[in-house]
């Protein structure tokens, strides 16, 4: 079937614009080889182009056409978006299924879903109005407290090629629906309906800047983007290697980025399950778009007791599967996104034989496509872990087997990898998919059943797999500053700068003060680590010097290198002692206790009591549920602690800040269960 490319150019401003180098890439159809259309490719100067008119916009007539709109206007327009996308929807899975190689079943989906997602923040954006000024508890009536959300300004997007669409929709839609103004840089490997997205904004008449769109090659635009100094945050969908390059160039000017990297996710099959439904499941969550998703499923860990059974029902489900070009009718898997990812799988494969791993079934080219980047859903069992094939993410569709005979023998083979983006657990006993849900370390944990996405759920991962959540009331939140505004109500002056005369307290404080000056005595600690004092490995010290008399009052322990790999061992084993449940899986009331324990300094036991407070409520925010569009899955959403955090703090109010600081540590996760899966009825 010919299908027509449409020739265009960057968006920058609300206009057409050729890149100023006038260089363009081909875009090369992945099942047939063949060139069949170019893309514009940006570089710097381009950027700086589009950075200067997203200022323009956030700017135009004092931020009113969008920043400072109300969210209902923003709504009006990403619902005219989104009823483009559902007019075009057709064209636009097409382009899709040819662009990167996801058979066309898929990527329609993937445009319902895309419409959803700017109908969904359609929603949350004109939610936003009447959540600003929420007012905070204060202990003092003399000052009232209140919170706005703004949007963080100039957004850099950049996306992969997986979903090229959906996944610049993710960040698009939150970001224009917080106020904010975007520059979109999407991959050079599917760019086409990103395109047709720029088109479809200035049929609605989207203010000009508010949406840019730069195609591209990453060094060329995407690393211009990513460091530009106009830019108020970047959020990157892509490899772990390539995030850490956006992260390093954001941290040169302290700019906040969201990263949803690379994964390496379990799936545990326990012993009671249905072998069908259970192999279905394993089959779908890493064969799914060719395999090419970074939270698939593709390290399967299997009760030994049905392995060898298991294992024959996931291959002849395995070869259900239809492999053909992308247009054909009941294609199920299509060829990886290009040359250079099929010779990329391929040599992971290679790797696996050569290291000793079996290749049970799949590992080549399909007999019947002698054109075409395709490659045969592959599983690949007798793997060790620390073969790279069990370690390393390939992005295709290869799952590799390991067996287990225990629950923990279980988590530790899932836990074991340096991700943290999703795992699945698949077994008939809820009360051990829940225990085993809570254990998974992971941002995502699906139960009974792999890969259902939502726009109302968080998604991200930890670990290795990056940090901050996209969709969701999450994903809004990403492109939203906070602002604290606080009014002092009382009619009485405020008394600092009063006459001595009627400071008798302070006056009283500092006569004491005087009197205890000479004779306070300094305590000779050691470094604390592990609940006990330990003097420093290389036993230096620190003189104490007191700033009003200059003299030396004592001296503090001075840690190096050496003695913090001590205190990071510590803290770790503090997390996984008695299975986490002495600390991290705790009740937070128990935490809580500790907390108030610890108070003792005026103002830092009131910070002390008030996150006692908060860590009380914890326990019954967990599991809140999610509303989804469909009732054949649930999803509910905890709150973790993150794990080991470093706190490194100034010295101008020490010990309040260490007090403070604890709020900022805790972590997201996402779990769904299909209700229609193993063991779980829910109508």
């Amino acid at each position: 079937m010919a299908v027509q490319i449409p020739s265009r150019q960057l968006l920058i401003d609300g206009e057409w614009r050729e890149p100023l180098l006038k260089k363009r890439v081909p875009v090369i159809n992945p099942a047939t080889e063949q060139i069949i259309g170019d893309i514009p490719a940006a570089t710097a100067e381009d950027v700086d182009l589009a950075v200067a008119a997203a200022r323009r916009a956030l700017s135009r007539n004092k931020g009113k056409d969008w920043a400072l709109a109300s969210g209902a206007v923003r709504a009006k327009y990403l619902r005219a978006i989104a009823a483009k996308i559902t007019e075009r929807k057709s064209e636009l899975a097409t382009l899709e299924a040819i662009d990167c190689g996801k058979p066309l079943d898929e990527a329609a989906w993937d445009m319902d879903d895309v419409a959803g997602c700017f109908e969904y923040y359609a929603d949350l954006a004109e939610g936003l109005d009447a959540k600003q000024k929420a007012p905070v508890s204060l202990p003092m009536d003399t000052f009232k407290s209140y919170v706005l959300k703004e949007p963080i300004g100039v957004v850099g997007l950049i996306t992969p090629w997986n979903y090229p669409l959906l996944m610049a929709v993710w960040k698009v839609a939150p970001a224009l629906a917080a106020g904010c103004a975007a520059i979109l840089k999407p991959s050079e490997l599917a760019s086409l309906t990103c395109l047709e997205l720029a088109e479809i904004c200035r049929d609605v008449g989207l203010p000009p800047g508010v949406l840019n769109i730069l195609t591209g090659l990453g060094p060329e635009a995407g690393a211009p983007l990513a460091s530009h100094p106009n830019v108020d945050k970047i959020a990157f969908t892509g490899s772990t290697a390539t995030g850490s390059k956006v992260m390093a160039a954001a941290a040169q000017m302290v700019k906040p980025v969201s990263l949803e990297l690379g994964g390496k996710s379990p799936i545990v099959v326990f012993e009671d399950v249905d072998l069908d439904k259970a192999a279905e499941w394993t089959a779908f969550g890493c064969f799914w778009t060719n395999g090419q998703i970074c939270s698939a499923t593709s390290r399967l860990i299997v009760h030994e007791s049905i392995a060898k059974e298991f294992l024959d029902r996931l291959v002849k489900w395995t070869e259900k599967i239809k492999i053909s070009d992308p247009l054909e009718e009941g294609c199920r898997l299509g060829p990886v996104v290009s040359g250079g990812q099929y010779e990329k799988v391929l040599n992971f494969i290679s790797t696996a034989k050569s290291e000793g791993a079996t290749i049970l079934c799949g590992g080549v080219r399909p007999e019947h496509l002698k054109k075409g980047f395709f490659v045969e859903p592959t599983i690949i069992t007798d793997v060790t872990t620390s073969m790279q094939i069990w370690r390393e993410e390939v992005f295709g569709p290869v799952l590799c087997v390991k067996t287990f005979g225990t629950e923990e023998e279980a988590l530790d083979l899932a836990n074991d990898t340096h991700y943290g983006l999703g795992a699945a657990v698949i077994s008939n006993d809820l009360e051990r998919c829940d225990r085993v849900s809570k254990a998974l370390q992971a941002g995502i944990v699906w139960i009974n059943c792999s890969q259902p996405c939502f726009c109302q759920a968080p998604w991200g991962g930890n670990k290795r797999s990056g940090f901050g959540r996209e969709l969701g009331e999450w994903g809004l939140e990403n492109y939203m500053s906070v602002k604290q505004v606080t009014q002092y109500v009382s009619d009485e002056s405020w008394g600092w700068y009063r006459s001595p005369s009627k400071l008798s307290l302070l006056t009283l404080l500092k006569k004491k003060s005087e009197q205890k000056l000479a004779i306070i005595p300094i305590p000779s600690r050691q470094l604390f680590i592990d609940g006990e004092w330990r003097e420093p490995l290389l036993k230096r010290r620190i003189p104490i010097i007191n700033p009003t008399t200059e003299q030396i009052i004592g001296d503090i322990p001075a840690a190096t290198a050496e003695d913090v790999d001590v205190a990071v061992e510590a803290a770790r084993r503090a997390l996984a002692r008695n299975k986490g449940k002495d600390w991290a899986l705790a009740s937070a009331a128990v935490r809580a206790k500790c907390l108030l324990a610890i108070a003792s300094k005026e103002d830092v036991a009131g910070c002390f009591e008030y996150y006692a407070d908060l860590a009380e409520g914890l326990d019954t925010k967990q599991k809140a549920p999610v509303s989804l569009p469909m009732k054949t899955f649930k999803t509910y959403v905890t709150k973790e602690p993150i794990g080991v955090v470093g706190l490194i703090i100034p010295w101008l109010c020490s010990q309040a800040l260490c007090g403070s600081i604890v709020h900022n540590h805790a972590s997201s996760k996402q779990h769904s269960e299909a209700s229609n899966g193993v063991a779980l009825g829910v109508n």
